[in-house]
């Protein structure tokens, strides 16, 4: 019988756990976690899970835009700034040199840059819920489509070092007979008439929502202060 996933429940679980995380941050290191989102759609599906998200956890957010950062000295300003622990950059903006270029990687959540220290929400999200359902990947075919995505293509290059059978595509039109079909952005039903035993993750299983945990994680991450070894 084909598993209909749902990364919302998972998240609600992942919720608890985090807000935990930020209230011992706040309380034993006064450390207020704070985000900034660059992004041309703040009503986004994923930014406004985003943000909500954090709101719900306590964790600080704010957004900008292309516009707010025209100048080489407005991104130095907000990227150096000590009290942002976590940059994420969407979509829409991930082929724009000047904000990609000096992005510094311990502040990289959304992991685009190859040397970030983080993985691709998305891409977390999409393991997160397969593991939760105790589905294993190493016995089956697997699909990721949208070749284009920074998500998609990291995610494809962890589970191929792990010999998983897995292949990237851009369209389905050569591998409708595989076991799970992963789409990071969107439906996988307007790509494909998959087998329908085939497991798909797309944001019918409400990925955004899990993808707005993962993306939290990772900044809760950015905000822990490092310890040395004496302390």
């Amino acid at each position: 019988m084909k598993k209909e996933l749902d990364g919302a429940e998972l998240a609600e679980f992942v919720k608890e756990r985090q807000a935990k995380a930020v209230r011992g941050l706040l309380q034993q290191w006064k450390i207020q976690p704070k985000l900034v989102i660059i992004s041309e759609d703040d009503n986004g599906d994923f930014v406004k899970k985003a943000i909500e998200y954090a709101e719900d956890i306590l964790v600080t957010v704010e957004t900008y835009s292309q516009k707010d950062l025209s100048t080489r000295e407005t991104i130095d300003a907000l990227y150096s700034d000590n009290s942002v622990h976590a940059i994420f950059i969407s979509a829409d903006n991930e082929s724009d040199a000047k904000l990609i270029e000096h992005l510094p990687e311990s502040k990289d959540v959304g992991g685009i840059l190859d040397g970030s220290k983080f993985e691709p929400p998305m891409m977390t999200s999409a393991e997160w819920l397969l593991t939760g359902y105790n589905i294993n990947l190493a016995e089956m075919k697997i699909l990721v489509l949208d070749d284009t995505s920074v998500a998609s293509r990291k995610l494809v290059e962890k589970w191929a070092s792990m010999n998983y059978d897995v292949a990237l595509a851009e369209n389905a039109t050569d591998n409708l007979d595989s076991d799970v079909v992963i789409l990071v952005n969107g439906s996988v039903d307007e790509l494909g008439q998959f087998s329908p035993e085939s497991i798909v993750v797309d944001e019918k299983c409400n990925l955004a929502t899990l993808s707005a945990a993962a993306l939290l994680e990772n900044v809760i991450t950015a905000a822990r202060p490092t310890l040395n070894p004496a302390d």
